[in-house]
């Protein structure tokens, strides 16, 4: 993570997911490099989340269902899980060693209640539901072959950040 954008978001109070909107989460990112010099987490897929929301009218979760997860049956897949009581008896939990023991977290791993559809990092599905997206990306159910050939080129190999593991997390709030 960039320590200074670290010592940052401490100043501003970076807020936490829940109940907030992407703007709200994310009110002050600037860029800490110019596009394709390097690359590094950040919530630019949140905000792209957001341009195709303005773009079709929809929300992403929405726009997602009708064209993704209806076409190749993904029956689990959802922004919202706390809307469905049916997911949250099969949500995975969060366990931490304690001694020879292990003890439950309560607090979740991932937020929930987010006002926005996150598409940098707020969708849930099963695993079913993921091999049934990604065969309809390689069978062409989703994509034209030309973007499915493009996908699989290397796009990284000329660009810092890759070397540098502190700068891989959980975390998409570093840069955009």
């Amino acid at each position: 993570m960039n320590p200074l954008l670290t010592r940052y978001q401490e100043l501003q109070k970076t807020p936490t997911f829940a109940n907030r909107s992407i703007a709200e989460k994310f009110p002050h990112q600037f860029l800490v490099f110019e596009p394709g010099e390097r690359w590094m987490y950040s919530p630019g897929l949140d905000w792209a989340g957001l341009a195709v929301e303005r773009v079709t009218s929809m929300k992403l979760g929405e726009y997602m269902k009708r064209y993704i997860f209806d076409v190749v049956s993904a029956k689990d897949a959802t922004f919202h899980p706390e809307l469905r009581e049916d997911l949250q008896a099969r949500k995975a939990r969060n366990w931490e060693r304690e001694g020879q023991t292990l003890k439950e977290q309560m607090k979740p791993v991932y937020a929930e209640n987010t006002l926005d559809d996150f598409g940098g990092g707020g969708l849930f599905a099963t695993v079913n539901d993921l091999l049934k997206i990604y065969q309809g990306i390689l069978t062409e159910k989703l994509l034209r072959p030309e973007t499915i050939k493009e996908m699989f080129q290397p796009h990284l190999e000329n660009i810092g950040g890759l070397d540098k593991p502190e700068e891989y997390s959980l975390s998409t709030r570093n840069a955009i």
